[in-house]
């Protein structure tokens, strides 16, 4: 059974995964428009092939203003999170005022934050630590989902998350014939576009004169953050990922806590 600190705090959470639904539906519209396409041509000076993106509609504000509520209310959910595990360890008085759940990523910040937990009890607190960037993710906490949460709430409280017209998330370059060099090397840029952006270069080496090739591209792009720890990620994808690393690997580990007082 659920313990009654987690009940208000899953509603937050729960809360989330129907904007994450949202913002499924309007990215499946919005994909089923083409929105994106490449333009072969060849480079005039290497006679290279290259191909370069044509965005033909830009994603809505509508979008970044989801992805937003999606943040805020992953975010928002620690927090009740710790308010609701505060009540119950600070009988007989009332929680502190500005009880929140900290992200850190060196022990030294997490001790500087951890009044911000001081009514949760010892087993609480212990968790919190637990769960912390630094202690999953040692050898890069800016990696870690709870760090890249923070940051991208940090970001949507002074503007909302800004969206890249595109990213490349999978691609294929495939020879059908080349000859006339002495080498060629296939050169795939993943990650945010622009109208215009080069996607992909052929680069030769050392071109003869009867330098011939015929090469083939294919690619696959979706909307995603810019700017950060989550930059190229597609942003369903992302808040995704989230929503679940906290659902799986966040909320189970404070099951089972004595519980002093339940208001």
């Amino acid at each position: 059974m659920e313990s009654a600190p987690l009940k208000g705090a899953r509603r937050r959470l729960d809360r989330a995964w129907v904007h994450i639904e949202s913002l499924d539906a309007e990215m499946r519209s919005f994909n089923a428009r083409s929105p994106y396409a490449y333009i072969g041509d060849t480079d005039s000076q290497t006679g290279e092939p290259v191909w370069r993106a044509s965005v033909r509609e830009q994603p809505s504000s509508d979008l970044s203003l989801i992805v937003g509520d999606c943040i805020h209310s992953l975010r928002a959910a620690l927090d009740n999170l710790a308010w609701s595990l505060a009540i119950a360890g600070a009988a007989p008085d009332p929680p502190f005022a500005r009880t929140s759940f900290p992200i850190t990523t060196t022990k030294e910040l997490f001790d500087e934050a951890v009044w911000k937990i001081k009514d949760l009890s010892d087993p609480a607190k212990k968790i919190v630590e637990a769960v912390q960037p630094y202690e999953r993710n040692p050898e890069d906490p800016t990696k870690s989902e709870l760090w890249i949460l923070d940051r991208l709430w940090n970001d949507d409280k002074h503007r909302a998350p800004s969206l890249v017209g595109s990213s490349m998330v999978q691609s294929n370059l495939h020879v059908v014939h080349a000859s006339g060099a002495k080498g060629w090397t296939p050169d795939v840029r993943h990650g945010p576009f622009e109208d215009g952006s080069e996607l992909a270069r052929f680069r030769i080496h050392e071109p003869g004169p009867d330098l011939r090739c015929e090469v083939e591209f294919e690619f696959a792009a979706d909307v995603a953050i810019h700017g950060g720890p989550a930059a190229g990620i597609p942003v369903v994808h992302l808040v995704s990922h989230l929503y679940q690393f906290m659902r799986d690997e966040v909320f189970p580990r404070f099951e089972g806590l004595d519980e002093v007082r339940v208001i």
